[in-house]
């Protein structure tokens, strides 16, 4: 198996020591410290790029009644309201990043790959002794 999806396959197991939880990303631009909570699992508390989770049933509905209206990106809702208000983590370590494509949000070509690993690398436990 590749190395990324063991580690997906040991956090989703992890998963079962943290419950409740309400958003698993495979991969993010996390922008404050996240503190490791299990071999491969850490808390988010603000991430943005929206491009690799997983969600629980549960979350579905909360999901899907997104209101384009309210925020700019879909972004900005999973920062401002469902990582204030759920359970979220993200694998540790990372394991997918977004690859270089053109950004609806942007109106132009991105590339975040090299800045989701270095943000990912200085946030992780940057807090702990």
């Amino acid at each position: 198996l590749p190395i990324s999806k063991i580690n997906i396959d040991i956090a989703i197991s992890e998963l079962y020591q943290v419950q409740p939880f309400d958003v698993l990303y495979l991969g993010a631009n996390v922008v404050v410290p996240i503190k490791s909570i299990t071999s491969h699992l850490a808390k988010v508390n603000a991430a943005w790029c929206l491009y690799a989770y997983i969600l629980p049933k549960h979350m579905y509905d909360i999901i899907l009644s997104y209101d384009w209206k309210n925020y700019l990106a879909i972004d900005s809702f999973f920062i401002s309201d469902i990582q204030k208000n759920y359970n979220c983590y993200i694998t540790a370590p990372l394991t997918s990043i977004q690859r270089a494509s053109f950004s609806d949000i942007e109106n132009k070509d991105v590339d975040y790959s090299e800045t989701i690993k270095y943000y990912f690398n200085a946030m992780l436990n940057k807090n702990d002794n």
